[in-house]
C-alpha cells in the first residue's frame, strides 16, 4: 500500500542580535497622540499627564482597565502574548480595539506541499526520540507544510522563552520550542478521529514576508511573529508530518489547528483552522517516480521528479559508496539527491530503495549513500534537485570497500 495525495494547498531569516530596544514588539497603527503637554514638564519633572492633574496618560505608561483616562484614540491594553503582562496605554487599531496579532493557516500552501514518503528511522533519530512516528523502522508519513501568517495589529510576541511557560528546550534542535502551538489530526469521511490530535511543537520566527515589508525581526532566541509576516514550518522538516503506517486506503481530511488551546489572545480565533482532503490508495497504482512532481516536494524521500543516471556494475554481497561527492571534493552541482535500487533500469520507490540520500557524511551538499551490492550485481542510480524544480548535476562513482 502506498498513498496518493489529492489536494486543493523558507528562506533563512537573516540572524537578528539579541537585543530588546532592536526586537522590541510593534504594534500597528500605533502613532502616539500628542496630549499637548509634552513640553511643560515644571521644575520637579511631573510631565501633568499621570493622572494625578486629571489628564491622560502616555502610550507606554501602565494603566488599569476601565478606569485609566489614556486620552483619545488610545486605550488601556494588555499586550500579547508574554504570561502576566501588565495593562499599558497603547493606540486602537483601526477598529478600535486594543492591537492584538491574528493568526491563520494558509490553507493553499498546506494542499499543495502534501506528500506521502516511507522514511526508515534509528532507534536515536529525533523523530524517533520525540515520539513523531509512532516507532521505529520504515515509516510512511503524511509530509506537509504549515504557513502561519499574521493579519493582525500585533506582533505575536513571546521573545526569549526559555523561563516561559509552555515552551520547552529541544536537545535536538538545540532550542525552545512552543510545545502546543499547534495540534495536527486526521478524520475519516464520517468525521471520526482515526489519528488524534498530537501536538506539534514550534520556535516562532518570522520566515516569509506575507506583506508586511522591512526585515524579519523575530528568531528562535528571540520569538514571534510580526505583522504581516509567516512562520512556515516546511514540509521536509522533521516531525512535520502524520505517521500514517497503519492507515487503509481510503479518503481522509487533515485539519491543522493553531493555538489550539487558545493560550494567547488574538483578534479571533475563528480561522485557526484549516482542513484539506487526502486521499490513500494502494501503492501499486502510483505513477512511475520519474514523472513530474505536482506541487511543492523536496526531499529525498519523495516519489516523483526523479531522473535516471544509469546502470552501475558491483560485487554482490559487497560494501558500496555511490557517490557525487567522492572524497568530499564536491562533484555536484547545485542541491541534488541520490537514490539507489537493486537491479536495471529499476527506478524504484524511497520504500524499496537500497538507500536515499541529500548529503555527504563530510558536509558537503554533494550526496552519498552507503549499502550492500545486491544479488543482481547491478545498481540503478537516480538523481533529483532537492528542491523539485530547482537545477542540479551530479557525476557519479562507485566504490567497493
Amino acid at each position: 500500500m502506498f498513498v496518493l495525495l489529492l489536494a486543493c494547498s523558507p528562506a533563512p531569516v537573516p540572524p537578528v542580535p539579541d537585543d530588546p530596544v532592536v526586537n522590541a514588539p510593534v504594534v500597528a497603527d500605533s502613532t502616539p497622540v500628542d496630549s499637548g503637554d509634552t513640553g511643560d514638564t515644571g521644575d520637579t519633572g511631573d510631565t501633568g499627564d499621570s493622572g494625578d492633574s486629571g489628564g491622560p496618560l502616555d502610550i507606554g505608561d501602565a494603566c488599569v482597565e476601565g478606569v485609566s483616562d489614556c486620552g483619545a484614540g488610545n486605550g488601556c491594553c494588555v499586550p500579547c502574548c508574554v504570561p502576566e503582562a501588565e495593562a499599558e496605554c497603547m493606540a486602537l487599531d483601526l477598529d478600535g480595539a486594543c492591537p492584538l496579532p491574528d493568526l491563520t493557516v494558509d490553507s493553499a500552501r498546506l494542499g499543495i506541499s502534501l506528500d506521502v514518503q516511507d522514511i526508515p528511522f534509528a532507534e536515536d533519530h529525533c523523530a524517533v526520540e520525540e515520539a513523531c512516528v509512532d516507532a521505529a523502522g520504515q515509516r510512511r508519513v503524511l509530509r506537509f507544510s504549515t504557513t502561519v501568517p499574521n493579519q493582525g495589529s500585533a506582533d505575536a510576541f513571546f521573545g526569549d522563552v526559555r523561563d516561559m511557560p509552555g515552551f520547552e528546550y529541544s536537545p535536538c534542535h538545540d532550542h525552545n520550542h512552543f510545545s502546543t502551538f499547534s495540534d495536527y489530526a486526521l478524520y475519516d469521511a464520517d468525521g471520526t478521529v482515526l489519528i488524534e490530535g498530537r501536538k506539534q511543537a514550534f520556535c516562532l520566527m518570522d520566515t516569509e514576508d506575507y506583506g508586511g515589508g522591512g526585515v524579519g525581526r523575530y528568531t528562535c532566541d528571540y520569538q514571534g511573529i510580526s505583522v504581516g509576516w509567516a512562520d512556515t514550518y516546511a514540509s521536509y522538516l522533521d516531525c512535520q508530518w502524520i505517521d500514517i503506517t497503519e492507515l487503509s486506503p481510503g479518503d481522509y481530511t487533515l485539519r491543522i489547528t493553531i493555538n489550539p488551546e487558545l493560550g494567547f489572545a488574538e483578534q479571533s480565533y475563528d480561522n485557526n483552522v484549516a482542513e484539506v482532503p487526502v486521499t490513500v490508495v494502494d501503492r501499486a497504482e502510483l505513477p512511475p517516480v520519474t514523472d513530474p512532481c505536482t506541487g511543492e516536494k523536496a526531499g529525498e524521500w519523495r516519489d516523483c521528479g526523479w531522473s535516471e543516471a544509469g546502470d552501475m556494475a558491483c560485487t554482490p554481497g559487497a560494501s558500496v559508496e555511490l557517490s557525487c561527492d567522492p572524497a568530499c571534493v564536491g562533484a555536484c552541482v547545485g542541491d541534488p539527491v541520490l537514490r539507489a535500487c537493486a537491479g536495471s533500469g529499476n527506478a524504484c520507490l524511497g520504500y524499496d530503495a537500497l538507500a536515499s540520500n541529500d548529503r555527504a557524511e563530510c558536509g558537503s551538499w554533494c550526496p552519498t549513500v552507503n549499502f550492500t551490492c545486491p544479488a543482481e550485481g547491478i545498481v540503478s542510480a537516480l538523481t533529483a534537485p532537492w528542491l523539485d524544480g530547482d537545477s542540479h548535476e551530479c557525476n557519479l562513482t562507485l566504490t567497493e570497500f
